[in-house]
């Protein structure tokens, strides 16, 4: 039994947007989109909790088994003041919302094969399908087999900037298939989620390019990026002011409009047959 698809439909503005709290590890965040999707298709009962299948849901994110109970701490430690974060594009989450966690009552049990996930009610809003919302693929063998830290948001980001979705000003040049952005290194980090000073060799080596490996070796996007110099005096080969990135352009689909009853079609015998008021001369009482 699976409980996840293939491929997640994201809206790409979520995609877009979506920052994990730095504390968070690579499994962390595969788990709280899991759920954050999870719960926009599926809301909270009436006691607010979201039911998941426990069992199928540790499968699909790569056979994630229950850790000890050292590591089981941690990581509810970790997922119990973390936040997710938007822009001000997904105003649900632009002040930080807690990240889906499960009451401390009842995280070593399970009801009927469900675990219940308390989910606020902006990360249920921000993860559910509206109709005209523009959807990416997110691959589930990046949830699962991603072990990057940044894998995960940088796929977000490319599946969003393939899709068009990236400032005009990134935009360096479009060919058949593929697009070049340029992209300033304080906008990438911010992009990425990658907090602190960092040197760009630093950047690229320990952050960029482990995430980029993983998602060549996992999913079929096309991506490729090489550091952005411009002239320097100290510096032969100029100064990093930011990275050229390869996208690959990446295919949406659109939420449909609901299908809309048509109106019930009344025959013209059923309609009553009194004479409007006013209309029949013998009613009108005329005088002279």
């Amino acid at each position: 039994m699976t409980l996840l698809p293939d491929h997640l439909p994201l809206s790409d503005t979520v995609a877009a947007s979506l920052v994990f709290d730095p504390t968070l590890t690579a499994r962390d965040r595969a788990l709280m989109l899991a759920i954050s999707w999870w719960a926009g298709r599926n809301p909270p009962d009436e006691n607010g909790d979201v039911l998941v299948p426990d069992l199928p849901l540790r499968r699909d994110l790569g056979d994630m088994r229950r850790p000890d109970a050292i590591w089981e701490a941690a990581r509810y430690a970790r997922l119990e003041h973390a936040k997710l974060r938007g822009d001000e594009t997904v105003p649900d989450l632009y002040e930080g919302v807690l990240v889906p966690t499960v009451p401390a009552s009842v995280r070593r049990r399970t009801l009927s094969g469900n675990r219940a996930w308390m989910v606020e009610p902006e990360i249920v809003r921000t993860f559910a399908p509206y109709a005209g919302d523009v959807m990416v693929p997110v691959p589930l063998v990046v949830l699962a087999r991603a072990r990057s830290r940044y894998t995960l948001q940088l796929v977000l980001r490319l599946l969003a900037w393939g899709s068009g979705n990236h400032p005009k000003s990134w935009l360096r040049r479009r060919n058949d298939g593929h697009r070049i952005l340029r992209v300033p290194i304080a906008d990438l980090q911010r992009e990425i989620g990658i907090v602190g000073k960092r040197s760009p060799a630093d950047l690229i080596r320990d952050d960029l390019m482990p995430a980029v490996d993983e998602i060549r070796q996992l999913t079929d996007l096309a991506v490729d990026i090489e550091p952005w110099h411009a002239p320097s005096i100290r510096k032969p080969r100029g100064r990093v002011m930011g990275f050229d990135i390869l996208i690959g352009d990446v295919a949406t689909t659109v939420v449909p409009e609901p299908e809309r009853k048509p109106a019930e079609i009344v025959p013209f015998e059923n309609y009553s047959a009194a004479p409007t008021p006013g209309s029949d001369k013998d009613d009108i009482d005329i005088a002279f």
